[in-house]
């Protein structure tokens, strides 16, 4: 049997408040509501706050520079350590999420041993993207897997993307974070 865990989103927001905001709104939506944390990544933009802080339960860390996905996604990964939430979410302040995403992915959380999960990304016309794929270490071409058809197993290291990134925290307990010589692609 499976228990409900405490489930923390972390959006990193940089400059793009109506990109966050709606990705909030979407998040406050849920059929499990998680818990919200949008770090401003050092942004510019003078109104991120209000727009952001319009939608009740989200927690803001704010940081004095960009720091990129990966200081900005560490930044709030620590903050959830430190806050003893089981399960964070990581998102791009442009993910729009499904009223059930959450609901789906803690549920795959809570059956299995620490992980992490990749949800499937939509483009605006409807199509599946890809949820990850793999990559080699010589050369190889990087290959895009849809759900249906990713696979762990085969040559390369697989990878999940980052844009809703689902993961037990003691993932990151157990691995640490993310590397921030990669400011924002292949963390």
């Amino acid at each position: 049997m499976s228990r409900r865990r405490s489930v923390l989103a972390i959006v990193v927001h940089w400059t793009r408040a109506d990109l966050t905001r709606a990705c909030v709104e979407a998040l406050a939506a849920s059929t499990l509501r998680p818990e919200m944390l949008v770090v401003d990544n050092g942004s510019a933009c003078a109104d991120w706050a209000r727009i952001v802080t319009s939608v009740p339960g989200v927690s803001l860390l704010t940081l004095p520079h960009n720091l990129g996905f990966t200081g900005g996604m560490n930044a709030g990964i620590a903050w959830a350590l430190d806050a003893g939430f089981d399960s964070l979410w990581l998102l791009y302040d442009d993910a729009i999420v499904r009223t059930d995403a959450c609901e789906a992915l803690a549920d795959v959380d809570a059956r299995h041993a620490p992980g992490a999960w990749s949800a499937t990304l939509i483009d605006e016309a409807g199509r599946p993207g890809h949820v990850g794929g793999r990559v080699g270490l010589r050369g190889e071409a990087l290959t895009y897997r849809l759900a249906d058809d990713f696979d762990t197993s085969g040559d390369g290291l697989p990878w999940l993307t980052g844009t809703a990134l689902f993961a037990a925290a003691d993932v990151f307990r157990r691995v640490g974070s993310f590397d921030e010589r990669y400011f924002a692609y292949w963390e």
